[in-house]
């Protein structure tokens, strides 16, 4: 999946980004893990797309709102990480029976600015909850981009010079999960890529993610999807 458009639309486009996508912004192409939301501006260019797997997100198109929009705490055009503590798909599914059953602008208008707000006061949170918050936005995204690569607690704290414990408890506290379960998971995501697009050995799946043997790949694999590397390629 890509989208390519130069010119944006003539109203404000929002993205509630399921997967992990490729997202371009300030001119450079990058990596944004799952839960990433982004709201465009009106004729913002739009190029984001899949990376190297599926691609699932929620959308909404609306217009006005212009001044309500110039109080919002978070940049337009640029990406945002939701964590659980916004039941983001909630907000869509209410927006959208709003709109095609109740056929209520109020409420639908209502809606759209509850959700935003929330955004809103959550990116401004991140920000001010952590020194370190756009570092370890920062350290995320490169997890999830080079799965492949050695990423220990050690190394990451060393990344924004901070003990070790301490960066834990900041990296769980601002996304909800241990950098650790996030390596997994980056790693996994990577694996089930190469499983179900490529006719590489689990061996050699094991190496690209990362992993030093294809017991351990294995072990762990099953244990977040609940069925073997083979059985889930065998799916697909």
């Amino acid at each position: 999946f890509k989208a390519q458009r130069p010119n944006g639309y003539n109203c404000y486009l929002v993205l509630f980004i399921k997967t992990k996508s490729i997202i371009n912004y300030d001119g450079e192409d990058n990596c944004c893990c799952p839960n990433t939301f982004i709201l465009f501006n009106k004729n913002s260019p739009h190029f984001y797309r899949a990376d190297n797997e599926e691609y699932i997100d929620d959308w909404i198109q609306f217009e006005g709102e212009d001044d309500f929009i110039s109080r919002i705490s978070f940049e337009l055009d640029k990406p945002v990480y939701i964590c659980d503590s916004i039941r983001l798909a909630d907000y869509f599914k209410l927006i959208m029976e709003a709109f095609y059953h109740c056929r209520s602008a109020n409420v639908t208008d209502h809606l759209i600015k509850a959700m935003l707000l929330d955004v809103s006061e959550l990116s401004e949170c991140n920000v001010n909850k952590s020194a370190h918050y756009r570092e370890l936005l920062e350290i995320r995204r490169n997890i999830y981009a080079h799965p492949e690569q050695s990423w220990t607690v050690t190394a990451m704290s060393e990344k924004i010079h901070v003990s070790e414990p301490y960066f834990q408890e900041i990296y769980k506290k601002t996304f909800g999960k241990t950098c650790i379960a996030d390596v997994i998971s980056s790693r996994v995501s990577a694996a089930k890529s190469l499983l179900s697009s490529t006719y590489l050995t689990a061996e050699e799946i094991a190496f690209k993610c990362g992993y030093n043997s294809a017991v351990h790949f294995s072990r762990q694999f099953k244990q977040e999807t609940g069925i073997a590397p083979s059985k889930w390629r065998a799916k697909q």
